[in-house]
């Protein structure tokens, strides 16, 4: 809620100024960010969404398909004609996304160790390279990237599958 923040924009809570206050710490999401069309309208009318709109407070948790919606539809929407496909997009990648947790986790829970450790140093920096990504609001780079380390990811899990089978 825009109304919930300090006005004026100097100040380190200012809504405008919370890309500047996280980027302190997450300096390569808040120069990703500032790439973005969201942050042009953010700078421009400070309307747009920044950090706390999809993160919450500093000790955020995982995002939610559920709230990313909710939050896209605000400008997103068939009434203002915004993209209102943006929305059902950004929640059905989200979705891809989370799953990519999923997998790494069976990977890492199912896999032996030695034949895994190369595999989940190139996915960490996927992975992170990808939650990077996130912050250009760029949906179609987003899938596109989502879907291939989905898709490492499910071919990995098939190795191990095959690998626990033979014991």
């Amino acid at each position: 809620d825009l109304h919930s923040f300090p006005t004026r924009r100097s100040s380190d809570l200012a809504f405008a100024q919370i890309p500047e206050t996280c980027g302190e710490c997450h300096s390569q999401e808040h120069d990703t960010f500032v790439t973005s069309k969201h942050y042009k309208v953010l700078e421009d009318d400070g309307t747009a969404p920044n950090c706390v709109t999809c993160h919450g407070s500093i000790d955020a948790t995982v995002l939610n398909v559920n709230t990313v919606e909710k939050e896209c539809l605000r400008c997103h929407n068939e009434e203002t004609d915004n993209h209102p496909d943006i929305p059902t997009k950004a929640g059905k990648i989200l979705n891809r996304f989370l799953s990519i947790h999923r997998y790494y986790r069976y990977i890492g829970i199912r896999g032996d160790p030695a034949q895994t450790q190369a595999f989940f140093g190139v996915m960490d920096q996927r992975i992170s390279d990808l939650s990077v990504l996130w912050h250009t609001f760029d949906l179609p780079k987003i899938d596109k990237e989502t879907k291939f380390v989905l898709d490492l990811l499910k071919a990995k899990r098939a190795e191990v599958r095959k690998l626990q089978r033979a014991k």
